[in-house]
């Protein structure tokens, strides 16, 4: 059967050799390669804290193919075939002559090219081809919304003639730009963090003006092509409700709406404000709907991760702020939400440093858009103001640009009014006083303090300022006096200068109680302030028949209430109760910082007035501080754990892409060598890090003393010491590895110019047989020597070819404890003279060199196979010869191949027979055809059938019977047993009878086992 075949079981060997090969060589390499080596994943007590991207802030700003109506691009914008495409829409265009219908075309066109540009970035966006195509496809698309702007004029004109294709493209538009806008946003990122160093600031700086003209060409084809203010919102107003996001969604929406208003007629700035107004409603209501316990945590992070201008958002917060159904919690996460906006655009600008000199000037430039003041906006100058409240950059030429932007800023918002006859800007005095009235705070009276101080040499223009600030101290103590603590929750914030700001209105209000509750004041030579008579100044006609403070307006001036003082007590005290409140709550050491950088410049008095109201504040200050500086050490650390771990990263990619490339084993050596000295230098740069980190660490900690600081500077010390020993080690067992291929290399090619020289021919037998037997095996098995003439007939194409084996043999051998066969063979010839010859029934397999020597040897005296159908082979049985009963409690497993026999002895009753072995053609083929059969034994009622033909049938060899000795028969005759039988010729049994029932229980598992081995072996040797 085939489990007792020799050449079955020599093969079965071979597949363990060739699988601990494989193992080895596969612990060999994760070892070397894969086996994480970095000191912090050693020895490291605390785990780095994974941050938690919101997962609201992606869903606003990734926008999927589904929603830009486009499926997946199978020729992406870096293809050479996507010229054919490119020429395709070109002649579609071309051929297009009605208006309104190439637009629409040019707008699909559009979408789709930002589609496969966002498309391409996901699948390559490390590639410098990827990254250079996106920035083209992105060019290609800005300049298709510019010819749809360029036709506003006749599609304003086609709209009042009652075209309503006009209408539909409007309404394509404004939903595809704020979709459009998302999308270009997330390409910028894509290739700020994942685009080559080299063509990083090309790439960027080139989508930013793309980004840039197309809001501005948006803007005006918005705001231009309809006229009617109100349907406009109404357009705006359903294109934001269908967009799709989170329960914030409405926010990041708002914000890219205001780039659009920011290019959009005069005329329609109105319809945005309007549904400016409607989407804060839907944001207030929305947030409302979550859970008080959450929507705080969840709207932090929101603001955190959400991209987008943080000059904007700063507008933004502002504005919600004063949403009247904002609920408590988050109105007073507002503040927080200003200092993560300040920060953001502080890292922003500070980063900006990294750009070449040839963009940086532009890149600054995009970054203080806003701070440059076009037209008079009293919310910008507001951000501008919270902006600059809260930075202290620490780059000293940043600091004095955005100064001076500032300064700017309000010089241009000064200098609109200077006719006090123009009804132009009496127009604008009316719509800045409505935005200045709308939020009266102390932000808003710091802005009049500034531009007081701009243009107090200037008479016409002060006395613009001068009724900004009387109508907005009024619309403050209308409020103060309506609402009370409502107002006082609205207005309180964070900012100590807040406190100087009620100080200095509480000493004008005893001062002057009519700027607060008083009509207008009127100059000495007549002239008012402008908007109440037709030419902008005079006192108006006081009489009864006009009195301009009827109705709810008279209420303003007729007189403060009383107690009306007492309100800016409580407002201070108010103030110093946020201040403290939210000290208390900051975790972040940069939102900590920004804190701190509001007390500079602060009156002494107004610090020790906090301290007083709140006495623990101070103790709560420090706390903050030293929790403030162990985060970031902490965040330090992190920051550096990730640097090393992707400079460690970028290094193995680099040399396992050039282990890839080289050409040859001696320059694969080289580069492992070079890798290895590249690496030593890392691993001591990383644990000198270690401990810059670590003494810091130390250092900063108030609860450990010197003798603690001593305690853990030397344990340390050994972390460091075993760390390095460590890496000493993995270098050293590379090294050695390096050496192993570098001499098995060697060994080989001297192995091939010994026996085959250098010229080309094909490989023959002799090319993949194990090596010769030394003298002593040799001289062992002389008596199976092949014939003479005889040589080894090649492998058939297709067929499994034994690999050659090196020398290292023995050693492996004992690497993985198998038995020699040397030893079993001593064992047996051990067995006592008297007793039958038994032969254990597992025995320990011999090498491969015997196996493939003796197949070699008795290959002539194989006949050739007989059987043309598979069913019809079966390997012989070995015949039997009579033995004694033997023992059960002797046996054992049957061994993997059966040794050739000893040669025979004179003592010994009878010779052992020898079976030739098949030849390993007949071996391998009956191997492929029972591998698929399965390990079940034939069933007893298919004994009926014909037994098949045996293969073949030795021709009996002639039993020896060695003489006996006169005093051994003396002796056998007294106490030996009769002696047993003679031999007798067994028959191979039919192929339906199976081995005995014992034998088939004992053979399932390892059949089983040899099969799985059996085909893990033949795809690990397909791929050797």
């Amino acid at each position: 059967m085939a489990f007792r075949n020799p050449q079955y079981k020599a093969f079965q060997h071979l597949r363990l050799w060739m699988l601990a090969l494989i193992f080895i060589t596969c612990t060999a390499f994760c070892a070397a390669f894969l086996a994480p080596n970095s000191v912090y994943a050693q020895d490291e007590e605390r785990r780095d804290e994974t941050e938690e991207v919101s997962q609201e802030a992606q869903e606003d700003v990734e926008v999927s193919s589904e929603e830009l109506e486009v499926e997946e691009a199978a020729v992406l914008p870096d293809s050479p075939l996507y010229g054919f495409k490119r020429f395709g829409r070109a002649l579609r265009e071309t051929f297009t002559f009605n208006p309104v219908k190439k637009a629409e075309i040019r707008l699909e066109h559009a979408n789709r090219e930002l589609a496969e540009a966002q498309q391409l970035l996901d699948e390559r966006p490390e590639e410098e081809k990827a990254a250079k195509a996106a920035a083209r496809a992105v060019e290609r698309y800005q300049k298709r919304i510019e010819k749809i702007s360029d036709k506003v004029e006749d599609f304003r004109e086609r709209k009042g003639e009652g075209d309503e294709k006009v209408d539909k493209l409007l309404e394509k538009v404004i939903d595809k730009q704020i979709k459009h806008r998302k999308v270009i946003e997330r390409i910028e990122d894509k290739i700020d963090k994942h685009a080559p160093q080299d063509i990083r600031d090309e790439i960027r700086d080139r989508i930013a003006q793309s980004r840039d003209r197309v809001a501005e060409h948006a803007g005006e084809f918005i705001g231009g092509v309809e006229q009617d203010p109100e349907r406009l919102a109404e357009r705006i107003h359903a294109a934001l409700e269908q967009q799709e996001g989170s329960e914030f969604r409405d926010f990041k929406n708002v914000e890219v709406l205001r780039h659009f208003a920011d290019h959009a007629p005069e005329e329609s700035r109105a319809a945005f404000r309007s549904a400016e107004d409607r989407a804060f409603d839907r944001f207030s209501d929305r947030i409302s709907t979550l859970a008080p316990e959450d929507r705080t945590r969840r709207f932090e992070k929101y603001v955190r991760y959400v991209h987008g201008d943080e000059t904007v958002h700063m507008e933004l917060f502002d504005r919600l702020e004063q949403e009247e159904n904002l609920p408590d919690d988050i109105r007073e996460q507002m503040e927080v939400a200003k200092d993560i906006a300040a920060r953001r655009f502080q890292t922003r600008l500070e980063d900006g440093e990294k750009y070449g000199e040839e963009y940086r000037d532009r890149f600054r430039e995009r970054a203080l858009k806003r701070f440059k003041v076009d037209r008079p906006d009293v919310g910008q100058l507001r951000a501008v103001q919270e902006m600059r409240e809260r930075i202290e950059f620490k780059n000293e030429e940043i600091r004095r640009e955005v100064e001076a932007a500032e300064e700017k800023s309000v010089k241009q918002f000064a200098s609109q009014f200077t006719d006090t006859k123009s009804q132009d800007q009496a127009a604008r005095f009316q719509e800045l006083s409505r935005q200045m009235r709308e939020n009266p705070d102390p932000t808003t009276f710091r802005l009049l303090q500034a531009l007081e101080e701009e243009v107090k040499q200037d008479p016409e223009k002060r006395a613009f300022i001068e009724r900004f600030e009387h109508d907005t101290k009024a619309e403050f103590a209308h409020r103060a006096a309506e609402e009370g603590d409502e107002f006082l929750e609205r207005i309180a914030s964070s900012n100590p200068h807040d406190l100087e700001i009620f100080e200095d209105l509480r000493r004008e209000f005893s001062e002057n109680p009519d700027d607060f509750f008083g009509p207008p004041p009127f100059r000495d030579d007549g002239f008012g302030p402008p908007g109440f008579s037709p030419d902008g100044f005079g006192p108006p006609p006081f009489g009864d028949e006009f009195d301009p403070f009827a109705g709810e307006d008279r209420r303003r001036f007729d007189g403060p209430p009383p107690g009306f003082e007492q309100f800016f007590e409580k407002a201070k005290q108010h103030q110093s109760e946020r201040i403290t409140d939210h000290l208390r709550d900051i975790e972040d050491p940069e939102l900590f910082e920004s804190f701190e950088n509001r007390f500079r410049d602060l009156d002494e008095g107004i610090f020790e007035e906090l301290k007083q109201r709140q006495g623990s504040f101070e103790e709560t200050l420090f706390d903050r501080r030293d929790f403030a500086k162990a985060r970031e050490l902490e965040d330090q650390e992190r920051r550096t754990r990730q640097e090393l771990s992707g400079e460690r990263e970028n290094l193995h990619r680099e040399f396992e892409e050039r282990e890839r490339n080289a050409g040859s084993e001696e320059d694969r050596n080289k580069i492992l060598e070079e890798r290895l000295e590249r690496e030593a230098e890392f691993n001591e740069r990383e644990l000198e890090t270690r401990r810059q980190l670590f003494d810091q660490r130390v250092g900063s900690d108030p609860f450990c003393d010197d003798r603690c600081q001593q305690e853990e500077r030397k344990r340390f010390q050994d972390r460091i010491e075993d760390s390095r020993r460590g890496f000493e080690e993995d270098i050293e067992l590379h090294r050695g590895q390096i050496e192993l291929r570098r001499f098995m290399s060697e060994r080989d090619e001297e192995r091939r110019r010994e026996d085959h020289g250098d010229e080309d021919r094909e490989p023959r037998f002799e090319d993949f047989g194990p090596p010769a037997f030394d003298e002593e095996r040799r001289e062992e098995h002389r008596d199976f020597g092949p014939p003479e003439g005889f040589v080894p007939p090649p492998f058939e194409d297709g067929r499994f070819q034994p690999p050659a084996f090196d020398d290292h043999r023995e050693e492996r051998r004992e690497d993985f404890k198998l038995p020699v066969f040397e030893e079993r063979r001593e064992e047996r010839r051990e067995h006592r003279d008297d007793e039958p010859v038994f032969e254990p029934r597992f025995e320990a397999p011999p090498t491969p060199e015997e196996v493939f020597e003796h197949f070699e040897e008795r290959r002539e005296e194989i006949p050739e196979p007989r059987f043309e159908r598979r069913e019809d082979f079966r390997p012989p049985e070995p015949r039997i010869e009579h033995r004694e009963e033997p023992r059960v409690e002797e046996r054992r497993e049957e061994p993997l191949f059966t040794p050739p026999p000893e040669p025979v002895r004179e003592e010994r009753r009878e010779e052992p027979r020898f079976e030739p072995p098949p030849a390993p053609e007949e071996v391998f083929r009956h191997f492929e055809e029972r591998r698929e059969e399965i390990p079940e034994p034939p069933r007893i009622e298919h004994r009926e059938e014909r037994p098949p033909e045996p293969v073949f049938t030795p021709p009996p060899t002639e039993v020896v019977q060695p003489a006996p000795e006169p005093a051994r028969e003396e002796r056998r005759e007294e106490s030996a047993p009769p002696p047993p039988p003679p031999p007798v010729e067994i028959a191979p049994p039919p192929a339906d009878v199976g081995p005995p029932p014992e034998e088939r229980r004992s053979s399932v598992g390892s059949f089983i086992s040899r099969l799985f081995s059996d085909l893990f072996m033949k795809s690990a040797l397909a791929g050797w």
